[in-house]
């Protein structure tokens, strides 16, 4: 089926966070034509079935892209006409046929500390020596254990519910690590110990908190609909950090952190300003990256900012800025 008349059908996860971001896109799309249908249909994927795998275990089987493939061969074989996904949970290649792009304002960027019964802390350090932390991110955990060698990693799966009752009953985590962007869209911000800074403590995801729509390449209706619902800042945002990720030919499960912002005045990081629409044209956009070996031990840093014209068109800016991410990319490897 294609777009038309008839209206869309929108391919998701079957998860609760899956649902949430698929009814958001969906209520974007009706908020530019308040007369489009828009048909969600759920899918179970290997990432979901694989509950007893890390996805490190998973990427060692030859299992890339666990969250996105049923989508993905739905759109191919025209069952739907979307797909809706985690742009942080996306392969850096796409299959022949398909395109990508962020949809909407991003959530919150960063890491965030959950504890048991919800108790708080003051920052990460404070989690005491031989703490049994549950994460299944070979990023998180490099990055980690850089902090302290000491934590011990637990692999955790399973959707947020799941994993706060593991966290609260199961007797076997002390702290979760998690994406503050599912906590934030689910409600549980009441559930965060600590946010983890972004810079100094845990580089996020790239494109860790934005949406991403995928969809066939000729479908070009689609195309103008999906188009006037990017938020101009957070594609050039994806676009910084999708392409160091693609160029370090690394995955989602390569220990490697990107992130690209926009500071605030006085020098501290707030995700509101840094993730609003439009291109600030008073500071230049600010870009961290690092690459780290799976155990920590070694770890390379690059950083840059370079200045982005509100002016330019998305694919103005993404010309400007190749030649940094290509620089980027570069520094990360030597």
């Amino acid at each position: 089926m294609s777009s038309s008349a008839d209206g869309l059908r929108l391919g998701t996860r079957d998860s609760e966070l899956a649902l949430y971001q698929a009814r958001m896109v969906a209520a974007l799309l009706q908020a530019k034509d308040p007369t489009l249908n828009v048909e969600l249909v759920a899918y179970k994927t290997q990432g979901d079935r694989f509950l007893d795998a890390s996805f490190v275990q998973l990427s060692r089987q030859g299992m890339t892209g666990v969250f996105v493939k049923e989508l993905e061969q739905a759109l191919l074989s025209g069952e739907i006409d979307l797909a809706v996904h985690s742009m942080k949970d996306m392969p850096s290649q796409l299959p022949e046929g398909l395109t990508t792009h962020s949809i909407g304002f991003r959530e919150d960027p960063r890491d965030v500390l959950l504890l048991p019964d919800g108790k708080m802390i003051g920052n990460m350090q404070e989690l005491p020596s031989g703490s049994r932390i549950g994460t299944s991110s070979a990023r998180r955990v490099a990055q980690l254990k850089r902090l302290s060698p000491n934590w011990q990693f637990e692999a955790i799966r399973g959707n947020l519910q799941t994993r706060l009752r593991k966290l609260d009953e199961s007797g076997g985590y002390d702290a979760l690590v998690l994406a503050a962007a599912g906590v934030h869209r689910l409600g549980w911000e009441s559930r965060i110990a600590c946010y983890l800074n972004p810079f100094s403590t845990m580089v996020p995801a790239p494109a860790q908190g934005i949406v991403a729509v995928e969809y066939r390449t000729d479908n070009t209706q689609l195309a103008k609909r999906l188009s006037a619902c990017q938020v101009p800042a957070v594609a050039v945002m994806a676009y910084v950090e999708r392409s160091v990720m693609r160029l370090v030919e690394g995955g989602c499960q390569l220990p490697l952190g990107v992130f690209a912002h926009w500071p605030v005045e006085d020098d501290t990081f707030s995700p509101w300003n840094a993730c609003l629409g439009q291109i600030n044209t008073q500071t230049p956009l600010q870009v961290t990256a690092c690459l780290l070996s799976p155990d920590g031990q070694h770890y390379r840093e690059a950083k840059t900012a370079c200045w982005v014209e509100p002016a330019d068109t998305l694919e103005e800016s993404c010309e400007r800025l190749w030649p940094v991410v290509q620089s980027l990319a570069a520094q990360l490897r030597a």
